[in-house]
């Protein structure tokens, strides 16, 4: 606003030039402001100086202030989204989550939220050119309405007109948000897989794959930048046809004075590049749609298959003191013809080991994750002490559980913070308790700083037994009533293996523990076994046996394991 009156002072400003002219009356006579000054106001060129100074330090103000605002408006704006895109993806159900590649949710959790805030500036700035368009077209109408209204409709329809090129942006967008895709897929496969494809010599086939990747960026973004400079050009060409044509309609035509000419054409110099914005915003918001279009339907998707989290005032709490008894439990993934588990009763024991043994591909991982209540079973019920655990109580039973993966991951971090993840308040007596247990107190005494020591990104500085031990005993910190190892000792020499086992072994009577195993040494100590290599199960089979009974995969398990 401060920037239209600044120009519309010119008009008081060229008619003092005449060395005539020392002051200029103003007519007020039937406006608002006659009551103010009277029915004329008589200005000066120091008075019309110091107005203009002072509207440039109001606008410098002003804008100040908006940039303090939409830095705020547009932080504050991600910073809640992100919140919540970031929540509603870690209280999302297992099964899933579970369907996304890592590489997608890496992306929509950092780079496509800078894309997000960028789109938030752009349709921040196109509001703000769309208010200056108004104010300037509203002085100007005073000034001379047909002009206004002529300059008006030459925009109108130069922004009609490129209609076609910001539909071209919107799928240039779609395309983008597809590649990014891609890019981040070979990027996550290199980084995961880094050892492997230096063994197998790949580093020229990912070379390859990530340049393919690149280049249909590269051309995809080369198109739309041609694009947005040939909007420009067009545009160029248009308002220099439309200037000429303005100039000699106000000569001619209207026969407007000097001073109200150069007055106008200021304004629409000012006006014609807010115009243009509106058409390069547009199209460098649309640009971003498919970026955010997949945020957007990330967050639905996970909002939509919230958990149910369990309150200490509506939930009871889950005593498990005896057994856990899986009751004709059957699983089938969204899309599988086959069911992953079918028909599958077995009992797990307090404070005995319990061995799930199984070929690849014959439900072991699936049946765990439904055991921790990462899953829901598509049919049957699991009871613990004879109370059937139900959907609501998946938290409550959760704290009873602890979990060790195959794949230990460790943070950057030291031992001790690695440890505390279990239990944040732990003391550092607690934390050499638990790593006696898991038979890893030594080992880290020995390390340079002892609980101090930096573990290195997902425990590199350690080995692959260290590991196991230090995941161990961060499982056992949380003082479980079940402890789950899956494959705990897949990869290691059997001195490490040894070690585990006698780990495992001390804890038998404290809790009880449920073994993923693929090698008979990690089950000659089990109390039972939950066999899923046999023969198909009939419906309500149990599938619990103990070790010593007759079963044909196992039997085939130890007897490999002889040779």
């Amino acid at each position: 606003m401060s920037e239209a009156f600044s120009i519309i002072l010119l008009i008081p400003l060229l008619k003092l030039m005449d060395p005539s002219q020392k002051v200029i009356n103003l007519s007020l006579a039937n406006t608002p402001f006659q009551e103010i000054f009277g029915n004329q106001l008589t200005l000066s060129l120091p008075v019309i100086l110091l107005v203009f100074v002072a509207l440039v330090v109001i606008r410098t103000f002003l804008l100040e202030f908006r940039e303090r605002y939409n830095s705020k408006v547009t932080f504050g704006f991600v910073w809640a989204f992100q919140h919540r895109l970031f929540g509603a993806v870690t209280m999302t159900r297992w099964d899933v989550i579970s369907q996304y590649r890592t590489s997608d949710m890496s992306q929509a959790l950092t780079s496509n939220v800078d894309r997000l805030m960028i789109s938030l500036n752009l349709l921040l700035q196109f509001f703000q050119s769309l208010i200056m368009i108004m104010i300037f077209a509203t002085l100007s109408f005073f000034i001379s309405w047909q002009m206004t209204s002529a300059a008006l409709i030459i925009g109108a329809l130069l922004v009609l007109l490129a209609y076609p090129m910001r539909r071209k942006s919107f799928e240039h967008g779609q395309h983008i948000a597809n590649h990014r895709r891609s890019e981040y897929k070979v990027v996550e496969s290199f980084l995961q897989g880094l050892r492997t494809a230096k063994t197998f010599g790949l580093e020229k086939r990912l070379l390859l794959s990530m340049s393919e990747v690149l280049d249909r960026i590269y051309n995809q973004n080369v198109t739309f930048m041609s694009l947005r400079a040939r909007t420009a050009t067009v545009y160029q060409i248009s308002m220099s046809i439309a200037l000429a044509a303005f100039i000699y309609f106000a000569l001619v035509v209207q026969s407007a004075s000097l001073a109200i000419i150069i007055t106008l054409l200021f304004l629409f110099m000012r006006l014609a590049p807010r115009i243009m914005a509106l058409h390069t915003l547009t199209q460098d918001f649309l640009s971003n749609v498919g970026a955010i279009g997949s945020m957007l339907a990330l967050l639905q998707r996970c909002e939509e298959n919230t958990e149910i989290l369990s309150t200490s005032d509506n939930i009871r709490p889950i005593v498990f003191e005896n057994e856990i008894q899986l009751d004709n439990l059957g699983f089938s993934y969204p899309g599988s013809s086959e069911p992953a588990l079918e028909g599958i009763s077995a009992c797990i024991r307090a404070k005995q080991i319990t061995a799930i043994v199984g070929p690849s591909g014959s439900g072991k991982s699936t049946l765990v994750d439904i055991i921790m209540a990462l899953l829901s079973p598509s049919h049957g019920s699991i009871f613990v002490d004879g109370e059937k655990l139900d959907v609501s109580q998946r938290h409550a039973w959760q704290e009873n559980i602890a979990f060790v993966p195959q794949d230990t991951f460790l943070f950057n971090e030291t031992v001790a913070e690695n440890l505390r993840i279990a239990s944040p308040e732990a003391s550092d007596t607690e934390l050499w308790s638990v790593l006696k247990q898991a038979d890893a107190d030594d080992m880290v005494r020995r390390k340079p700083g002892g609980l101090q020591f930096t573990v290195g990104d997902r425990g590199l500085n350690l080995s692959g037994g260290e590991r196991q031990r230090i995941a161990l005993a961060r499982a056992l910190l949380r003082q479980p009533k079940l402890l789950i190892l899956d494959e705990a000792t897949s990869g290691l020499d059997w001195q490490s293996e040894d070690r585990i086992i006698k780990a495992i072994k001390s804890l038998k009577h404290e809790m009880a523990i449920v073994i993923i195993a693929h090698r008979s040494t990690m089950i000659r100590f089990a109390d039972h076994v939950i066999s899923l290599g046999d023969e198909p199960l009939s419906k309500g089979r149990d599938a619990s046996q103990s070790v010593t009974e007759d079963s044909s995969y196992l039997r085939e398990m130890i007897d490999a394991d002889r040779l």
